[in-house]
């Protein structure tokens, strides 16, 4: 009587989803929880199974979590991902780029640092980010991939739009700020001669 029944909850994000992608999102949270239950049901850790759910996430072009991320401003996927245990246990991951499953990266990551001190008495990484990360996944024996592969046509559809927008704001700004200068053109700025002692 005192056994303790898992449960799942996840939500896909904070932010604007699509009025159009409700039904596909609730399944789609169905499943992440479905799949992260299965490993509780089969002697998996909590960890684990919350990885699962994310991964589902991460798999999805509706989330912005790997695939179909928003694209960051020179239009690639950067991506973070982070998780920690009530005991302490944490890994995470900061700026990726092609790897498949970054919350799997930050998962080994934990695990690694549960098990001690590396060889020679080394720590292991808790947070890794760039291409420090996507070289430890790859040693690790992490899903990588071509970071081509995680935009989607509508991330990449957004960004082109917000990138439009970006860059009349910034023609805008630059054009006002020439006019502003006058007929003389910008001030020219001359060396300042260090103060004597």
């Amino acid at each position: 009587s005192n056994m303790l029944v898992p449960f799942i909850a996840v939500h896909v994000g904070a932010g604007y989803h699509n009025r159009d992608d409700r039904k596909s999102l609730r399944i789609l949270c169905e499943a992440a929880c479905q799949q992260a239950m299965e490993l509780l049901i089969n002697g998996q850790t909590c960890s684990e199974a919350v990885a699962r759910a994310i991964a589902v996430f991460e798999d999805s072009h509706l989330t912005n979590a790997g695939r179909g991320s928003n694209l960051t401003l020179t239009g690639t996927v950067e991506c973070d991902a982070s998780l920690m245990d009530g005991r302490g246990g944490f890994g995470a991951v900061g700026a990726t780029e092609g790897i498949a499953h970054p919350i799997e990266v930050a998962l080994r990551l934990k695990q690694s640092g549960e098990r001690g001190p590396l060889p020679l008495g080394r720590i292991p990484p808790l947070l890794l980010v760039g291409q420090g990360a996507r070289l430890w996944a790859g040693q690790q024996g992490l899903a990588l991939c071509d970071p081509d592969l995680l935009i989607t046509d509508r991330a990449k559809e957004v960004y082109l739009d917000h990138k439009a927008r970006l860059d009349a704001v910034t023609q805008q700004r630059t054009s006002r700020s020439m006019a502003d200068m006058g007929p003389a053109g910008p001030i020219e700025q001359k060396a300042c001669e260090p103060f004597a002692a």
